[in-house]
């Protein structure tokens, strides 16, 4: 296969992705609203172990999914397009600013209301499918765009979880903290052990810190973090080394990938977006619009997320921190903001987070799809008009 094979093959795969969740929202809404949408509920909310099968994917199978967030983040920032300042400065300042003008937004909607809770759900953008739209676009897209794009989802990604780990607590306790702390740091110290190119001692070290990880996940949940915390801290003690796409890192960052995106996310995304849509819809659509948790995601994702996006890039070129890229106009960098307005996978996670199962959940989770479509629309348009060919 020629390089220019391989690169149309990876592209195909990853618009693959953002069809497959795609159609497994679809289909999950459908059914959620037919008469077989009670018995689909139930699939969701069966108990299994002392907690619901909805519980085990959010909480557990979603760790496995942060797990492969976070050798991707530590990829971009030790050998990657994050790894020098220089270079991580304008996606950087893009996602800042695509992340506090959202939540600024949402607050000032929801200022005073029971629904605060939730303004760090029209902070995150899904990695998933924008690059799914990325890889449609091809070669109407500067490749040093795809670059950008790729780093300011990775950098929002991370944000998110911090957000998750600081705001999204449900109780705390120190000992449970302090034992996570513990086995955290004899994980880092273990994962130091390996040596490059002795592939027995590299497996059985990671397979060691696999089995630990789920101690780890355990007492972080004890702690009142979030469990999905785990699997970032889990993926810094795998072992890696600089340039070598055999490192223990790399081989389970490529692991992983099939299963996290063809399995786990495709789960969450039919466990989570099973809605009935009938109990949403028993007013008018003014009253259902008008719900300040609506507005405040809406807005913040479809308007937010671009202005954010473009007022962070703005600032670091005003300031000199940075340029744009080869062939990236101003143009794109708005393109590229409407496409940081789809939350999906992550907004509709935090949904779960600040809502639970509720009926405000369920509208929230509304509005994200509506929102992330019209967004992924206005973005995909923008960028190919501005085709740099």
């Amino acid at each position: 296969m020629s390089k220019q094979d391989k690169n149309i093959s990876i592209s195909a795969k990853d618009a693959f992705i953002g069809y497959l969740l795609l159609a497994c929202t679809v289909l999950s809404l459908i059914i959620a609203n037919t008469n077989l949408g009670m018995n689909y509920l139930e699939l969701w909310n069966h108990p299994i172990g002392g907690h619901e099968l909805s519980s085990w994917i959010n909480d557990g199978l979603m760790a496995i999914f942060f797990l492969l967030v976070g050798l991707e983040l530590k990829r971009e920032f030790l050998y990657g397009e994050l790894k020098s300042i220089k270079q991580a400065t304008l996606p950087l300042a893009a996602a800042i600013g695509g992340m506090l003008v959202p939540a600024v937004i949402y607050l000032i909607f929801n200022w005073g209301q029971d629904a605060l809770r939730g303004f760090g759900i029209p902070m995150s953008t899904d990695i998933a499918f924008v690059i799914a739209i990325i890889a449609i676009l091809g070669s109407r897209v500067p490749p040093a765009l795809k670059v950008f794009l790729t780093a300011l989802a990775v950098i929002d990604d991370l944000g998110a979880v911090l957000v998750i780990a600081i705001f999204y607590t449900a109780h705390f306790s120190l000992p449970h903290l302090m034992l996570a702390i513990l086995l955290f740091i004899t994980m880092v110290l273990f994962g130091q052990i390996v040596k490059p190119k002795t592939r027995g001692v590299e497996n059985i070290i990671t397979l060691t810190l696999l089995v630990a990880s789920t101690g780890l996940w355990f007492l972080i949940m004890k702690a009142g973090i979030h469990a999905s915390v785990s699997g970032i801290l889990v993926a810094l003690t795998i072992p890696s080394y600089k340039g070598s796409s055999d490192a223990p890192s790399a081989r389970l960052e490529r692991y992983l990938h099939k299963p996290v995106y063809l399995l786990i996310l495709p789960l969450f995304v039919l466990s989570n977006t099973a809605i009935p849509l009938s109990h949403l819809m028993t007013g008018s659509a003014n009253d259902f619009f008008s719900q300040s948790h609506i507005a405040g995601i809406a807005m913040g994702l479809f308007l937010g997320k671009p202005l954010g996006i473009l007022l962070g890039v703005w600032w670091a070129l005003v300031r000199g921190w940075g340029k744009l890229p080869e062939g990236v106009q101003i143009r794109h960098i708005v393109g590229a903001g409407f496409l940081g307005g789809i939350g999906f996978t992550m907004a509709i996670f935090i949904t779960s987070l600040a809502f639970g199962n509720s009926p405000t959940a369920d509208s929230a989770k509304i509005a994200i799809i509506g929102t992330s479509a019209l967004a992924a629309s206005l973005g995909y348009c923008i960028l190919n008009k501005t085709s740099f060919q």
